[in-house]
């Protein structure tokens, strides 16, 4: 929060988890006004209590659809045989245009027969209520997520939360500079996006020790000739560097060896 508030002009956090219902509004200790959150990837978005916004292009009756499939798979999740995946990781989840089941923890305890098992039926149960061919299934390393598509075919990513963002808020990509935080494939597009509208000024910190992505850094920023990248093994690292940001920033308003001002 002291970062946003000295050192930044517009901070905002963008996530894939939902707003509400064990979102990032109900595990985030940040105090109200320092910090916009975009959830779903950025396709919802809370500025304040009084000012909250989505994206319009999805209908009530895309939504309708989408809760139809997550009671479907939520009644696959409830039986002897699958029950066990609700209690993995984030379990199932709604979000605001996708949906997310995990088959597998971050310790690969789960055997990959049964996440394996658990990707075909929830994509024949998606197949079967799906004519309109509505829907897009990927499987990650931990999540099976579920998309609705734009009328154009095209995934909403964390960059399209972005631009939405900027439409919403009116700020400027294009003046002053950007610092984009990021760990993981998900959040590429959220640097495609500064860049293409600001490339000199666009800083980029990675957590990770992933050879694969820190190459798909190098390669999106060097399409850009931007070379303003930087890689950190652990998140302590990035706060670190933010607490020691928001020190000189306070030191340069408040010097510590400035003599003290003789009374009268």
């Amino acid at each position: 929060a002291q970062f946003a508030r000295r050192c930044a002009q517009t901070c905002a956090i963008i996530t894939t988890s939902p707003l509400m219902g064990v979102g990032i509004l109900d595990v985030s200790t940040m105090p109200e006004g320092y910090y916009y959150y975009g959830a779903s990837a950025g396709r919802e978005w809370f500025i304040d209590p009084h000012k909250k916004f989505h994206d319009i292009r999805i209908t009530a009756e895309q939504l309708q659809f989408l809760d139809k499939v997550y009671d479907a798979i939520q009644d696959l999740l409830n039986t002897q045989e699958y029950k066990y995946f609700k209690c993995i990781g984030s379990g199932l989840q709604k979000h605001f245009g996708h949906l997310t089941i995990a088959h597998q923890d971050i310790y690969n305890s789960v055997p990959r027969q049964q996440s394996n098992e658990l990707l075909k039926k929830i994509t024949d149960t998606v197949n079967e209520m799906d004519v309109m061919q509505r829907l897009v299934i990927q499987k990650g390393s931990t999540d099976i997520k579920i998309f609705l598509k734009n009328a154009d075919g095209i995934i909403f990513n964390k960059g399209h939360g972005i631009a939405l963002l900027v439409e919403h808020i009116r700020c400027k990509l294009s003046d002053g500079k950007i610092l984009v935080c990021g760990d993981s494939e998900s959040d590429l597009p959220m640097v495609e996006v500064c860049l293409g509208r600001n490339p000199r000024n666009v800083y980029t910190i990675w957590v990770t020790e992933r050879q694969d992505l820190k190459e798909k850094v190098l390669s999106l920023c060097g399409r850009y000739g931007n070379k303003n990248f930087a890689f950190v093994s652990c998140p302590e690292v990035l706060l670190g560097a933010m607490a020691q940001a928001t020190i000189r920033e306070i030191s340069i308003i408040r010097p510590r060896n400035k003599p003290p001002r003789k009374s009268i």
